[in-house]
């Protein structure tokens, strides 16, 4: 009986011009949004193709500028002039450009990854004096975000669930066509049931096969981390419509009119999707306040004053704490050692800043974890990002492995510059070479497990509690 419902749905549903015209604007929002986002993260990636390409063409010519050098000259020079034979210019000046690897599922979600650029500038200076690599966006539209299958389904799968659910039974009723069917040995619950399937098939169909049309445009291959990656974004979005059906059946279980069902579904999405989410993030920014960029920037600027003004006791302090280097010539002339040892006094004057930072921003973190349970759109943002590799997470898993390579990095070219010597070829080939790790696939799932439970859990239980309702349903208009 089930089955003969849904089949008499299907056909009601392809002769309604309002589930048809809902059925293509949905398709077609999805196919823009696969498209943009692919286009965004073909952008990403051939910007760090570029970047790394550059970096390879111009530590080939200043090597070989090296190598001419130290031919015709046939020694180095004691002090070496600026350039690449210059330990200063290459190790902090120049220093190196790390990438993070593409996102495996980029194409589906931006994520932050407008806000995490995916690389960074290393150099033989403390954290504190390198900068990650600057892009120029439009700040409103880092505000809003981009539109990416991500942001389609957040906030216009549920408008389109809601389109078409929202009269499930009441215009049945009105018209008098409702009694007629119960009047089959079949139960209303079971109508329902058939007409959610019908109407699920409709935009879960599109929905499932979207992420394979953005993945398709930019040619990811789908490896078994990728395909896990999907399926654990697929089973989401699935928990994510099962709770708006759950709720829409909740809503037309009393009994109201269409136009009421309406208006409180629509209610209820403006608060689940829109207000909620932008609460939770008030409400977090409120409990744990971050220190701002100007006052870093402050901190930074006082602390390099001062850093000029006592040199010699900084520069003492810092020869003090490494004995372990070798200084040659007079240190108060020596401009890198002179610029190690500010560095290190800026970094530990800013330190309180930097740990304050971060101490609140992995409060709010936490906080964010478990107040996103009030709010499903911020549950299903959580799963979205982290499947596709644009989440927080996979950017601080990138971050800390920048952290190792800098230390490498300045470890490596720290005796360089004290020595003040010129560089030679061999230097250039045992540079440190960055080699990105990507996270466990694993890890995601796990972080993801909770939330995709959180909205099944949610949605089953509404609609079990919606289809109870429905026993004592009127199915005579009154």
């Amino acid at each position: 009986m089930l089955r003969r419902i849904v089949r008499h749905e299907s056909r009601l549903l392809a002769s309604d011009r309002l589930a048809v015209v809902v059925a293509l604007l949905f398709g077609v929002m999805l196919v823009a949004a696969a498209a943009n986002g692919a286009s965004w993260a073909l952008t990403q990636s051939t910007g760090r193709a570029t970047l790394a390409a550059e970096q390879d063409q111009r530590y080939t010519k200043a090597r070989a500028e090296v190598a001419a050098a130290a031919v015709t000259a046939a020694a180095a020079a004691a002090e070496p002039a600026w350039g690449p034979a210059n330990p200063s210019y290459l190790g902090s000046f120049v220093g190196r450009y790390v990438a993070q690897a593409p996102a495996p599922l980029a194409a589906l979600a931006v994520g932050q990854s407008d806000l995490y650029t995916g690389y960074s500038k290393v150099n033989a200076r403390t954290r504190e004096a390198f900068v990650a690599g600057d892009q120029t966006e439009n700040p409103l539209l880092l505000k809003v975000g981009q539109f990416d299958l991500a942001f389609a389904l957040l906030y216009l799968y549920p408008l389109f669930v809601l389109a078409l659910c929202y009269d499930l039974t009441s215009g049945e009723r009105d018209d008098g066509t409702l009694r007629l069917v119960v009047s089959q040995p079949v139960a209303l619950g079971t109508v329902v049931v058939g007409k959610l399937l019908a109407r699920a098939a409709v935009v879960l169909a599109p929905a499932a096969i979207a992420p394979l049309l953005a993945l398709w445009f930019v040619g990811q291959p789908l490896d078994a981390d990728a395909l896990t990656r999907l399926a654990t974004w697929t089973v989401a979005v699935a928990a994510y419509g099962l709770l708006w059906f759950a709720l829409a059946v909740a809503v037309n279980a009393a009994g109201r009119s269409p136009e009421w069902n309406a208006l409180t579904l629509s209610g209820l999405w403006l608060i689940l999707v829109v207000m909620s989410p932008a609460a939770i993030n008030a409400v977090v920014s409120a409990w744990y306040p971050v220190p701002s960029r100007v006052e870093f920037v402050n901190a930074a600027r006082a602390a390099t004053d001062e850093a000029r003004v006592e040199g010699s006791r900084v520069l003492g302090r810092f020869i003090e704490e490494h004995p372990e280097f070798s200084v040659a010539g007079d240190a108060m002339k020596n401009a890198s050692v002179l610029q190690a040892a500010r560095d290190d006094e800026i970094a530990r004057m800013v330190a309180p800043v930097v740990t304050r930072f971060e101490s609140q921003l992995a409060r709010q973190h936490a906080a964010v974890a478990v107040l996103r349970f009030l709010s499903p759109a911020a549950l299903l943002q959580s799963v979205l990002v982290d499947a596709a590799g644009t989440g927080f997470e996979r950017y601080r898993h990138f971050f800390a492995q920048v952290d190792v390579y800098h230390r490498t990095w300045r470890e490596y070219f720290q005796p360089l510059l004290f020595a003040n010597t010129s560089l030679t070829p061999a230097v250039y080939d045992r540079l440190p070479a960055f080699i990105y790790s990507e996270e466990r696939v694993g890890a995601v799932v796990a972080r993801t497990a909770l939330p995709v439970l959180g909205l099944t859990a949610a949605g089953l239980l509404l609609l079990v509690v919606g289809l109870r309702r429905f026993r004592a349903y009127p199915v005579a208009a009154g």
